[in-house]
């Protein structure tokens, strides 16, 4: 797990989300995020210290993860020097949330050159 993973957990009989944030994710798997099973609602990524694009990798059904091994289940382009937020409305299930961040889309791919420049992309999960 990151050093940098920080989750915040809104216990509540009316808002039961947690925020899961990652200051520095990069190459080496965060895996099982969350500790268990949920469902995913958004991911946010400030991109905006990167310059170049990166991918952010998330693996759903296992915590099993070897990054350079491991296919992800969802692969998305996080453009350099951009935020976006990825909404999923009616959420998405999955019993071990991973993710990890690669310079290159390849399942092959261990290495993020911006992690290694220290150009850090912060990633943000809303869950259940």
């Amino acid at each position: 797990m990151s050093a940098q993973l920080k989750t915040a957990k809104l216990d509540s009989s009316v808002i039961k989300n947690r925020i899961i944030e990652d200051t520095q994710l990069g190459p080496t798997a965060i895996v099982d995020v969350v500790q268990g099973s949920g469902t995913l609602y958004a991911i946010e990524i400030d991109a905006s210290a990167a310059n170049v694009h990166q991918y952010l990798k998330l693996k759903l059904t296992t915590s099993d993860v070897t990054v350079g091994t491991t296919e992800p289940d969802i692969v998305i382009m996080c453009a350099a020097q951009k935020k976006f937020t990825h909404c999923i409305p009616a959420g998405l299930s999955f019993t071990s949330l991973s993710a990890w961040l690669t310079t290159s889309q390849a399942v092959t791919a261990t290495t993020n050159s911006e992690n290694a420049a220290q150009r850090y992309t912060i990633a943000r999960f809303i869950t259940i």
